[in-house]
């Protein structure tokens, strides 16, 4: 048994790992996993793509990726888990606490996606770690790409798959599937599910035909089930997993990573009612950025909602730095007196958006984060649903989008009454007439949710 830190840990992002496997004919396979010790990493069997030489690369830096070889020293098919130890130990690690989801309960992992593949215009050569050959035939700076790291936080569903006695995880669909022949979450594989401090499961799929935002994880709780005695044991030994499925701990609430033994929860932090409802507007912001675009002549006055849109970024304790983006758009665009001069605010206003969501995700615990997508969700469905009819393709997604806003009601701190009004807004058909009532419905919730949250 590798050596632990004698305390514990909930999740913690900068633990998270890709994989890199090369496969009998050579080729690279990427997925994701999770450090639980000094020199061990958590993944999937199937990442390993039959055994060969397998890597792992850390982001230890902005642009900073380095990538450690590594063996696969416990490798199982039917539990589709297998650990993998470094040639040299990293820095001690706290043990990892694990346990099972006892109900719908927020789940987080960080992985690296197919959907986080872009290009990377700053390095200085092909030989940069991290970084993947394009297509035969792109320039020298399109073949250098990497892929990012991605924070999937939703909710997991553990009376889903009963047959299959894997666990059902709802996560934010990706806003883009550009290779129906390859899923955005290629990739994903590997990567730790997070309840409560807990590790509870390692994704090892996603089924296109269950929509972009859902993804199925291995059960630790079932590894009791797969695994004979003898390798149960190994593994117990490897990663400091209880020896019976007893002694695990149950992930009973929707707090997430982030909420540690003797630190502030939603319940009791004095400011969680301010920040959740700070929050819940700032996730409302990001789902109305069609409505927030710098368009000129919008009935919305994009402007003023971006005001208030940043106010809100304030509130949840975003730095001013952080927030200039946002602000430089919207001064430069209430000055602008063409269409010319507004269009040329979109792309810094798509980017800014983009990263701020971003931040938003990293710094947040579940049991708040929640709430940001709660907002986010709600009027995204309102205006995705409203003017899907406009431009080919607008209702990319939407289905999913409904999914996530039902089952996200579910986990919600909210009476009944106003879960079954959210669940029914999230079955209401599209607005083809472009009548404004999802909208309208939309916005008579959101003012219930603020009074609600008002502290």
């Amino acid at each position: 048994m590798v050596e632990m830190a004698a305390v514990t840990s909930g999740w913690e992002a900068g633990r998270a790992v890709q994989t890199v496997a090369l496969d009998a004919d050579g080729k690279r396979w990427f997925g994701s996993g999770y450090v639980v010790a000094s020199d061990l990493v958590l993944t999937a069997e199937h990442v390993l793509h039959g055994g060969g030489a397998v890597a792992v690369r850390f982001v230890d830096a902005p642009g900073r990726v380095r990538e450690v070889a590594c063996e696969a020293v416990f490798a199982d098919g039917r539990a589709d888990v297998a650990v993998l130890r470094l040639v040299g130990a990293e820095p001690s690690v706290a043990a990892v606490r694990f346990g099972y989801a006892a109900g719908p309960v927020g789940c987080d992992a960080v992985g690296f996606p197919r959907f986080k593949l872009n290009d990377d215009h700053r390095a200085a050569g092909p030989e940069v770690a991290g970084l993947e050959p394009a297509g035969a035939g792109q320039s020298e700076q399109r073949r250098r790409r990497y892929r990012d790291s991605h924070h999937a936080a939703g909710i997991c569903h553990p009376d889903s798959n009963r047959y299959a006695g894997t666990l059902e995880w709802t996560v934010a669909a990706p806003e883009h599937d550009p290779d129906p022949g390859c899923s955005p979450w290629e990739g994903m594989s590997g990567a730790a599910v997070f309840a409560d401090g807990l590790l509870i499961a390692v994704v090892n799929e996603h089924h296109r035909r269950e929509g972009l935002g859902r993804l199925t994880a291995s059960r630790v709780g079932r590894w009791y089930d797969l695994l004979d005695p003898e390798r149960l044991a190994e593994l117990a030994a490897l990663i400091g997993l209880p020896g019976r499925r007893e002694d695990l701990n149950a992930a009973l609430s929707t707090a997430g990573p982030g909420t540690h033994e003797g630190g502030p929860t939603a319940e009791t932090d004095p400011a969680s009612g301010h920040l959740r409802r700070s929050l819940f507007l700032a996730g409302s912001g990001i789902g109305s950025k069609l409505i927030m675009a710098p368009l000129f002549g919008s009935p919305f006055d994009p402007a003023r909602l971006l005001g208030e849109f940043v106010e809100s970024l304030l509130a949840i304790g975003l730095r001013d730095d952080e927030v200039e983006p946002l602000r430089s758009v919207a001064h430069g665009f209430s000055r602008a007196t063409s269409r010319s001069q507004a269009q040329a605010f979109l792309a810094p206003y798509q980017a800014a958006m983009a990263n701020v969501e971003t931040i938003v995700r990293q710094r947040c615990v579940q049991s708040r984060l929640t709430w940001f997508t709660f907002g986010k969700l709600l009027f995204q469905v309102a205006y995705q649903g409203t003017y899907a009819g406009t431009t080919p393709g607008g209702d990319v997604d939407l289905s999913d989008h409904r999914d996530a806003l039902f089952h996200l009601s579910e986990s919600l701190e909210v009476p009944n009454s106003l879960r079954d009004e959210i669940q029914k807004f999230a079955r209401m058909p599209n607005d083809p007439e472009m009548s404004g009532r999802l909208i309208e419905e939309a916005r008579r919730l959101s003012r219930i949710v603020s009074t609600l949250l008002n502290p």
